[in-house]
């Protein structure tokens, strides 16, 4: 990922945590590309992908397309798998920083309201670019689900 790109993508992670600062706005060249070929993409459903979901299913309510634009709201619910309640204590947020995930669990847990089954965070400021967010969580057997939100956001 060019330098620029890694910025951004850190500015994005201050930013989902809550954390009030500016950054250059200034696009790297992978990222405008990005925003050009996703710009051609019908506005669809944030990408989830889901790596293992031997546990609780992750439902994206909010953002409810794939490019958006800040702010953002976000709504997530996880449902029990087989009749098997989710442990909510072993929730994870990691964000991608580049090189490295980084974990924005507690950040984003101070910052949301948790409601039951349900994360929720309204007002989420995002610089424009690509963001990626890994989301893990456990059910009451120790089965895990690990998933990764894409979103995609404009000026």
């Amino acid at each position: 990922m060019p330098r620029l790109g890694r910025l951004a993508s850190l500015a994005g992670l201050y930013l989902l945590c809550g954390l009030a600062f500016t950054v250059p706005q200034k696009a790297a060249a992978g990222d405008a590309r990005i925003i050009q070929l996703a710009s051609r993409m019908p506005a669809r459903a944030p990408a989830l992908r889901t790596m293992r979901q031997d546990g609780p299913r992750i439902l994206i309510h909010q953002p409810r397309s794939f490019r958006l634009s800040s702010p953002v709201d976000f709504d997530v619910e996880v449902v029990p798998r087989n009749g098997v309640r989710p442990d909510m204590s072993t929730l994870k947020v990691e964000y991608d920083a580049g090189l490295v995930w980084a974990d924005v669990t507690s950040r984003i847990k101070r910052r949301a309201s948790m409601q039951g089954l349900r994360l929720r965070a309204r007002g989420t400021e995002l610089p424009a670019g690509r963001h990626v967010l890994r989301l893990t969580i456990r059910d009451k057997r120790g089965r895990a689900t690990v998933a990764e939100l894409t979103l995609l956001v404009s000026d």
